[in-house]
């Protein structure tokens, strides 16, 4: 017998009529009947790929799946279906197309195994993405919220490098804008209630305004740029001795400090994406060291570093009154002494993805 896969190698010239007399009755002008029945097989073998070919084909903008730290994040095309994960609206999709008259004819009813794999696999993706790390944005000198903004929007730029990086939507990420400036309060109010109409993104957005990230809680004194107004007074500093501070006459204000080590520490999770964005015009000089050595540095995956050049040594080293206030990394620190290299180098090495701008 040929089996199930039929081999047709027992039927050769010398045993022809031999096997006439059994099962496979060889007739002069047609082929051996384990040769058709092997042809059929392949056949059904072929056959059964058609329905998820057909499906593939027919169906190929309608759920999209983009692979991002090896999750799969489904989108819908053109659906009724209204889900806010990705199972969700893939799930409904499905159940659409299964329930569709066209799917419900019987010679169609293989295609329930392939339904049946997807939404298996719908399944697993959705208990992966439930033990998802909560992505949280943290942006210290926020300015009116426009570094947040492109953040959100999830496209590359000179700053956020988006395609370098294992994010996943920015939209759905926690946000923490600090800004000491008390000028820029207005824009911030905006940007808050802007986002609050946008529904959840509201939710996940909080501002501290005329709020310094530093190395204590408490008050300390501010130094107002009042020239530069194009750049939104992006020169305002806690240090005095700050280019743009000197050509504004030293506008001085008093601003809350919070301790940033200590906030990062109680606010997120050994296991959350924190994505920070650190632009404080020369003041990273004092707050880099500090979060160093309480450990908060662990804690961050991903740093956009605005590093400020030479001008600002004489202010991280405590030199006279043009100081950082309460810097204990001042005079002969190596502290420093280090540049943006070496903090790259040192972050880096504890796990931290640094991007230094300019």
């Amino acid at each position: 017998m040929c089996g199930r896969v039929p081999d047709c190698s027992l039927v050769t010239p010398d045993n022809t009529w031999q096997q006439r007399s059994r099962s496979f009755r060889i007739t002069a002008n047609k082929r051996p009947l384990c040769t058709k029945m092997h042809d059929r097989h392949l056949s059904r073998r072929l056959l059964s790929f058609v329905p998820s070919l057909f499906a593939v084909l027919l169906f190929p903008a309608q759920v999209t799946t983009l692979e991002k730290r090896g999750e799969t994040v489904g989108e819908v095309g053109s659906s009724s279906c209204k889900a806010e994960t990705a199972g969700e609206a893939s799930a409904c999709h499905l159940n659409s197309l299964r329930d569709s008259k066209f799917f419900s004819h019987k010679r169609w009813q293989h295609f329930d195994k392939f339904f049946d794999q997807k939404f298996k696999r719908i399944k697993e993706q959705e208990a992966r993405l439930g033990n998802e790390r909560k992505c949280v944005y943290i942006d210290l000198g926020a300015n009116i919220g426009d570094e947040y903004e492109k953040f959100v929007s999830g496209r590359s730029h000179a700053k956020f490098n988006m395609s370098s990086s294992d994010l996943p939507q920015p939209w759905t990420c926690r946000a923490f804008l600090f800004e000491a400036n008390p000028r820029l309060n207005p824009s911030l109010m905006i940007l808050k209630a802007e986002a609050q109409r946008m529904g959840k993104m509201g939710d996940r957005l909080t501002v501290y305004p005329s709020t310094a990230a530093w190395i204590s809680d408490g008050e300390q004194t501010f130094w107002l740029d009042t020239w530069t107004a194009v750049g939104n007074y992006w020169g305002s500093s806690l240090a005095k001795s700050h280019n743009d501070v000197v050509h504004s006459d030293f506008s001085p204000v008093r601003v809350k400090t919070v301790n940033f080590a200590t906030w990062l520490l109680q606010t997120v999770d050994l296991n959350d994406l924190v994505i920070v964005s650190m632009d404080i015009e020369g003041a990273e000089r004092v707050l880099l060291p500090h979060l160093i050595l309480h450990q908060g540095h662990r804690l961050i995956d991903h740093l956009y570093l605005e590093w400020h050049g030479d001008s600002f040594f004489k202010a991280a080293a405590g030199e006279g009154d043009a100081g950082f206030p309460d810097n204990p990394f001042s005079q002969e620190s190596e502290w420093s002494r280090m540049g943006s290299r070496e903090y790259k180098e040192l972050l880096e090495a504890a796990g931290v993805q640094v991007t230094v701008w300019p």
